[in-house]
């Protein structure tokens, strides 16, 4: 939206023809603040933002004070309802810092005489890190944390890093502890891998949150979920509280599959106690309303509540067959009409 309003701003100025000297410098820092907003966008793609997060923060937070700077220097001669334009902005950024500070500081016990800790390990490369909470928070399926950790033993850098994770844990109470699965690559995670490698005790942590939305996956008569990888973080969650939804006749749901594509099996033996943990409520009509598909590409794997197939998924068979429920129990007085179907990937 910013950068909408950047580009219209630009466009009826040129139609204008007003003079526009760049010896001037609320000239030239109208142009600093034009070029500190398109750097902000740029840097805003999946593929610069997912790949370098810990850079792109720190230069988004950076791009963002010196827009606002020059924004606040190219109208300081005019009026003071222009300028005033700028201080409600800066307000209300200040305001919405200070009461995040104090939602973190209560949630946190910063003042209280237990912070939260954080257990990190590791299995078959995977990192698993269980954050024991000062305060029980309610998290929502699919939200996440941002999540900051006291290593000593890491660079002064490694200690001012944050990263956001998505929760792997769900319950309809709130929850003492937060499971988070993190694919170690390079900064931050792969301090992580490193110390679940090296030492075994608990280190001081501080979060944020839980931020994000929730689907509303409950309200689907069928949903098919996709994952690959460590995605499937992300979908656990929403499979918990989809069982737990129909035990309880909560939820609409009556068909539930969810699909997980591997290039190795390791990360399903790494995760194992998470996989158990969203399946536990899988116990009424013997496990008919859940199907869970564990895709390996080059090895074979077996459990009681999944089915192992080797090679690339058939998604037009999937598709097909869900959206026809041909999985889905029906009795003879129901009405002849579908439910919706919601598919969910990660």
């Amino acid at each position: 939206m910013t950068g909408l309003l950047l580009i219209f701003h630009i466009v009826v100025f040129a139609f204008s023809q007003a003079p526009f000297a760049i010896a001037n410098a609320e000239n030239k820092w109208a142009i600093v603040a034009a070029a500190s907003i398109g750097i902000s966008v740029a840097i805003c793609l999946p593929v610069i933002r997912y790949r370098w997060y810990e850079m792109f923060v720190r230069a988004h937070q950076c791009l963002a004070i010196v827009s606002v700077y020059g924004i606040w220097v190219h109208i300081a001669p005019q009026r003071l309802l222009l300028r005033l334009h700028v201080y409600v902005l800066v307000g209300i950024a200040g305001l919405s810092v200070m009461l995040l500070g104090l939602l973190v500081i209560y949630r946190n016990g910063i003042f209280r005489s237990r912070l939260p800790r954080a257990d990190i390990m590791h299995a078959k490369g995977a990192v698993l890190v269980r954050v024991v909470l000062s305060r029980p928070v309610r998290v929502k399926a699919g939200q996440y944390i941002c999540l900051w950790l006291f290593i000593p033993s890491t660079s002064f850098h490694a200690l001012i890093e944050y990263h956001p994770f998505v929760v792997a844990s769900w319950s309809d109470a709130p929850l003492d502890t937060l499971d988070l699965l993190i694919e170690p690559r390079t900064g931050f995670t792969r301090h992580l891998l490193h110390r679940s490698q090296t030492r075994q005790d608990l280190c001081r942590a501080l979060f944020s949150g839980p931020h994000g939305n929730s689907i509303p996956v409950g309200d689907y008569e069928v949903v098919l979920m996709v994952a690959s990888g460590y995605g499937i973080a992300a979908q656990l969650p929403y499979l918990k509280e989809l069982l737990h939804g129909y035990n309880s006749r909560k939820a609409r749901s009556r068909r539930i599959h969810l699909v997980w594509e591997l290039k190795t099996i390791d990360l399903a033996i790494a995760i194992e106690s998470l996989l158990n943990n969203a399946l536990v409520d899988d116990t009424l009509d013997n496990g008919y309303v859940s199907k869970f598909a564990l895709l390996s590409r080059f090895s074979a794997y077996w459990s009681e509540d999944s089915a192992d197939i080797c090679g690339l998924p058939d998604w037009c068979s999937i598709m097909r067959e869900e959206v026809e429920g041909k999985y889905i129990k029906r009795v003879q007085a129901e009405a002849s009409t579908r439910g919706d179907m919601i598919v969910t990937g990660k």
